[in-house]
């Protein structure tokens, strides 16, 4: 039985809350979670992290606090079983939103859709839809290798070449898809593979991926804007894909937005084929200086 508003209580989450929250994550309730290279409970001791508590027990949380480079997602919205999902949003997203103009620079606030309620409570709060994306598969049903050019080296990525592999992805990507040099690292050592490309002495591309019971998942990949158009992206997908192989992988899945033909055209090239999931990122902008 869940009791009236003023038997409510919202408050930052901590480190005791980890049983209760890996609880909430386990029990048959509605999640919202973000397909980041973090589970929910890394996020513990960042803020916003709020959970809305009755009687010491966890109803529900909402977690988005942005990272090293100040991306920010909607990372975690789980709702209790029984418990109301617009009520716990309604509770839950103000304060957080507060939390975010008090105390950080943020502008922006992500959120990418895997299921439907989540768009009526996104866009009644200000989001708005800016991307689509959609998801590849490959198998060896449908594999090709596309014949490579140029002279293209491919090696296993060091920890020294971050910096590098760093500044290749923030010229790559719009400020939302790109990965802070924390989620790098982290990426790097959760890797099944991460390769980078060399072009005349200089690394000019990069790939992590990784593996699931599923199969394979190309997580990362990236040119330089300055070398694109010079075989780079496939040599690096064809590396990868012959590692995948090796180890006994047959099916493997990639990520992309709608409207990235050069990404699109790339993954068709070595037999990726579409499939029908295509999930929504809806954008929230915050106003600054409003309380």
């Amino acid at each position: 039985m869940f009791l009236n508003d003023q038997d409510l209580l919202i408050r930052e989450a901590g480190q005791e809350d980890r049983e209760q929250l890996s609880n909430l994550l386990r029990r048959k309730s509605f999640i919202h979670r973000h397909l980041g290279w973090h589970p929910p409970l890394y996020w513990l001791g960042y803020q916003p992290y709020l959970v809305l508590e009755q009687s010491k027990n966890i109803l529900a949380a909402l977690v988005c606090p942005p990272d090293e480079d100040r991306n920010t997602w909607l990372r975690l919205f789980a709702v209790a079983p029984g418990f109301s999902i617009q009520r716990a949003w309604t509770k839950l997203w103000t304060p957080s939103l507060q939390w975010l103009q008090q105390n950080t620079a943020v502008r922006l606030i992500n959120s990418l859709v895997i299921q439907d309620p989540m768009i009526g409570l996104l866009s009644k709060s200000g989001f708005r839809e800016i991307y689509q994306v959609v998801v590849l598969d490959w198998d060896l049903a449908h594999a090709s290798w596309p014949a490579q050019r140029g002279n293209v080296e491919i090696r296993e990525m060091i920890k020294d070449d971050f910096p590098r592999v760093y500044e290749i992805d923030q010229g790559a990507f719009e400020p939302i898809w790109r990965i802070s040099l924390g989620h790098l690292e982290f990426a790097y050592q959760e890797a099944f593979s991460a390769s980078v490309a060399i072009l005349r002495d200089r690394i000019v591309g990069y790939q992590i991926s990784t593996i699931n019971p599923q199969g394979g998942h190309l997580a990362r990949l990236a040119v330089d804007p300055a070398f694109q158009n010079q075989g780079v992206g496939s040599a690096i997908l064809g590396d990868v894909m012959d590692r995948f192989q090796r180890q006994g992988v047959v099916q493997v899945s990639v990520n992309t937005q709608t409207g990235n033909q050069v990404s699109l055209e790339l993954y068709h090239k070595f037999g990726f084929m579409l499939l029908d999931e295509v999930y929504p990122v809806y954008q929230y902008t915050l106003e600054r200086g409003i309380s």
